[in-house]
């Protein structure tokens, strides 16, 4: 398969080398593309960039991810940790973000912190044995488990339908034990904040939209300094010895990354 793809868009943007045709026609080929917009991959958020000075191009978390995947295959930093790498530096990033989020929602006392009491502790849990899991995966099945996550979520984003009746809040112990443990597994190996699925879940429990966001930007605290001790943890324990990095935190792309 030969493609003519056009370059004249692409930029530096963010410390990154974008080429948003490229990824564009990459996205539509592995069907991850987001139909309603024509670009981006179909269930991205863009936590990262929330608290960040306005631009008018954006990239969305999984972007983030990709980027820095593609930057450590490029230098050849690992064969066998480059998607590890990519989503230990990519949750040590968003712990600066998620913490500037959690703030600002605070100021519109739109975050239930009492969430984080149970709903936060099994999350938490769950980031951990999915760190482990990842930790023992290889990047190539790394790869498909996040492939096979974001195809799932992007078609129930795409399917859902909006419930425009209001509901109290009701969320018992059990089902915030299962669903936190679940949002933990799923969130670590994907290198995200778990936004794609806890708002669903706390919109299913009855909570506002807006009081879903804000309650999901802790979370996602959580889920970012979970993510980071079990990727630095796990990377230190397999003893993986990678250039400029601690675990399986890359030093130079995080700073890189931080001032954005």
């Amino acid at each position: 398969l030969n493609l003519i793809i056009n370059t004249s868009d692409d930029i530096d943007i963010y410390g990154v080398r974008v080429s948003p045709d490229v990824d564009t026609v990459i996205y539509w080929l592995s069907n991850n593309i987001d139909r309603k917009k024509g670009w981006g991959i179909k269930g991205d958020t863009l936590n990262l960039v929330n608290e960040s000075s306005s631009n008018w191009f954006n990239l969305g978390d999984l972007d983030y991810r990709s980027f820095l995947f593609f930057i450590f295959d490029f230098l050849n930093l690992t064969d066998d940790y480059t998607m590890h790498l990519a989503v230990g530096t990519a949750f040590f990033i968003t712990i600066f973000t998620s913490t500037a989020s959690v703030l600002t929602h605070r100021k519109h006392n739109a975050v239930d912190l009492s969430i984080l009491k149970t709903f936060g502790l099994f999350v938490i849990l769950g980031v951990f044995f999915g760190s482990f899991l990842a930790a023992i995966l290889k990047t190539k099945y790394l790869i498909l488990f996040f492939s096979i996550v974001v195809f799932i979520f992007g078609a129930y984003l795409l399917l859902q339908q909006e419930n425009t009746k209001k509901i109290k809040p009701t969320f018992s112990f059990f089902p915030k034990a299962i669903l936190g443990f679940i949002s933990g597994s799923i969130s670590a190996p994907m290198g995200i904040t778990g936004a794609m699925m806890n708002v669903p879940i706390l919109r299913f429990f009855g909570y506002s939209i807006t009081k879903a966001i804000g309650s999901d930007a802790a979370i996602g605290l959580v889920i970012s300094i979970s993510g980071t001790l079990g990727f630095f943890s796990t990377g230190l324990y397999l003893d993986v010895s990678l250039p400029l990095s601690v675990g399986f935190i890359n030093i130079p792309a995080f700073l890189i990354f931080i001032p954005i």
